[in-house]
């Protein structure tokens, strides 16, 4: 038996009932469907529906969180009929339908995306603009030492010694140097969360002077361990030239990409309607750039 989890966004006060009668009064709508895991690392499937209401207003609804045990495209296809069913939604009043580029669901041949167009011409399949704008930019920066961000905030934040040895620095720098004090704590690196990379990247180039030190210190108290290795080992990459470079460059692309982002993902009618063409998403892409 498949168990349903109704939540309720945050922007929205409708409850899950009347919202179902909404949408059932819609004539078209489309699915925007996403692959997860919970903090128990089951897979559950995530499914929002677009619509447009009788007075032209563009909607999008989170319907619910489905565990599912299998990950074919078969499934994952039945699954999302049971979904709309439960719903009393017509599967073949679908309109379009959005997921990332994983082959499960995009497959040209038997994704999920083929099976839907198969059985309803007018079901559009769309690939995520911002997962694919996340893959370009992790494409560009792929030579670029993103991934140190992510290795110095595990050694460091994750130890409450190590996050000692890293404010008693800090304070004692900002001493000499005023501005270190600024620095702010060092910030995790989500790879799945777009919107989280600049302040990442950002909080590691503003404590940059700290973190070495903290290094050095790690070093030095730490003898032959192992987190001493690793420690010298970011510490060594942390003078080259490149990595520093790398970084600057990484800060760059990421912060005039995720002002695209977050329009791309905004409630807002206006910038829904505006941003679901290919030209429109460009030309944001470039305005951001451009600032």
């Amino acid at each position: 038996m498949h168990h349903h989890h109704w939540m309720r966004t945050e922007e929205k006060t409708t409850r899950p009932l009347l919202l179902l009668l909404l949408l059932r009064g819609a004539e078209k709508y489309a699915i925007v469907v996403d692959e997860t895991r919970d903090v128990c690392g089951k897979e559950q499937l995530s499914l929002s529906v677009q619509w447009v209401s009788r007075d032209y207003t563009v909607h999008e609804d989170f319907i619910g969180m489905h565990d599912f045990s299998k990950t074919d495209a078969q499934y994952i296809t039945h699954t999302i009929e049971d979904i709309l069913c439960w719903c009393s939604l017509d599967v073949m009043d679908m309109q379009g339908q959005t997921y990332d580029g994983a082959s499960v669901l995009q497959g040209k041949m038997s994704g999920v995306a083929k099976r839907f167009k198969d059985k309803i011409s007018k079901a559009l399949s769309i690939h995520c603009l911002n997962h694919r704008l996340n893959l370009i930019l992790q494409e560009v920066t792929s030579k670029c030492p993103i991934s140190l961000v992510h290795d110095i905030h595990g050694k460091i934040s994750a130890s409450p010694k190590r996050l000692d040895i890293f404010e008693k620095m800090r304070a004692s720098l900002s001493v000499s140097n005023p501005p270190v004090a600024a620095g702010g704590r060092l910030k995790p690196l989500c790879p799945t969360r777009w919107t989280c990379k600049t302040s990442a990247v950002k909080s590691l180039l503003d404590n940059y002077e700290t973190v070495y030190h903290t290094l050095d210190e790690i070093v030095n108290a730490g003898g032959n361990s192992e987190a001493a290795r690793k420690a010298s080992g970011v510490k060594a990459l942390m003078t080259q030239f490149e990595v520093h470079l790398g970084l600057k460059v990484s800060l760059h692309l990421f912060s005039s990409a995720e002002e695209v982002a977050r329009v791309l993902q905004a409630k807002d009618s206006v910038h829904y309607r505006g941003m679901r063409s290919e030209a429109s998403f460009h030309s944001s892409l470039a305005k951001a750039f451009q600032s």
